[in-house]
């Protein structure tokens, strides 16, 4: 087990810097070629941008280009190879996710330019792990898992998202993962929601999670962020990250108001653009 050196008080640019290149390498894992898979995910590298995709499955979610650093040095040109290597997969729709790196009235005016639409807004949030936790529900238990667990992980995940059921050899894939953590919640005997945790360099990212929709409104996703906050500080990790869609007031999202309430704070509002090959 880590520890931790001191308590930060203000994040850094690196700090941003480093949250995105966690996120970048946590979804890596996802898109890895998994042996009986009928799945064939992809992803490439332009610059600064990872463009993930999965033919055939029409969920932006899976096909979306992260931006891990500024934009590159010529976007215009990395668009149009970017667009191509949609396009070459017959997939229908793609997010561009501009970070506060990107997030820039050039790269928009570029983006408007090729025919990229402003689609929503996702919020980036943090937090010191040195910082006090709350305390969560007490009929619930969260358990870590390995790969035992694997199958039952990947199949709460898919159930809670209805997503396709073909991608879970690739959710089941990251258990046990280098720098992944894993967690089941359960409600007596009944697994009811599903978290990971990513860790590296000393910071700490909440990869995925979610709750089976009848067992929501029970306070499993307060549970697995209690619990991930843990880890991340007894691995010795100075900052933990995740992500949510963005709040506003003709919009209440509860896993926002969830996370302020375990402390987090907005670090900036990341833009999504969408585009139609």
């Amino acid at each position: 087990m880590g520890k931790i050196a001191s308590i930060p008080d203000v994040e850094t640019d690196k700090d941003i810097l480093e949250y995105r290149k966690n996120e970048i390498e946590y979804w890596r894992v996802i898109y890895r070629k998994i042996k009986g898979s009928t799945v064939d995910p992809g992803l490439k590298e332009f610059g600064p941008c990872t463009a993930f995709k999965i033919p055939g499955i029409n969920i932006l979610a899976y096909n979306r280009v992260l931006n891990g650093a500024g934009p590159p040095d010529d976007l215009d040109s990395s668009l149009d190879e970017i667009i191509g290597y949609y396009r070459v997969s017959s997939i229908p729709r793609f997010f561009l996710q501009l970070n506060n790196y990107m997030n820039t009235p050039h790269c928009r005016d570029i983006l408007f330019k090729k025919g990229f639409i402003h689609y929503n807004d996702w919020t980036r949030l943090s937090r010191s792990t040195g910082l006090p936790v709350p305390e969560s529900p007490g009929n619930l238990s969260v358990i870590p898992i390995g790969k035992t667990k694997a199958q039952l992980f990947a199949k709460t995940i898919v159930h809670s998202f209805d997503f396709p059921e073909i991608l879970m050899p690739h959710f089941s894939a990251t258990v046990g993962y280098k720098g992944y953590r894993h967690y089941l919640v359960y409600e007596g005997n009944n697994p009811i929601a599903g978290g990971a945790l990513f860790v590296r360099n000393q910071y700490a990212s909440m990869a995925i999670a979610g709750t089976l929709p009848e067992h929501r409104g029970k306070g499993a996703q307060g549970v697995l962020l209690r619990e991930r906050i843990l880890q991340a500080r007894a691995e010795g990790c100075r900052w933990i990250t995740v992500e949510t869609s963005r709040e506003t007031a003709e919009k209440k999202v509860a896993s926002f108001r969830n996370m302020i309430r375990f402390g987090f704070n907005i670090t900036y509002h990341r833009p999504n653009f969408i585009y139609y090959p």
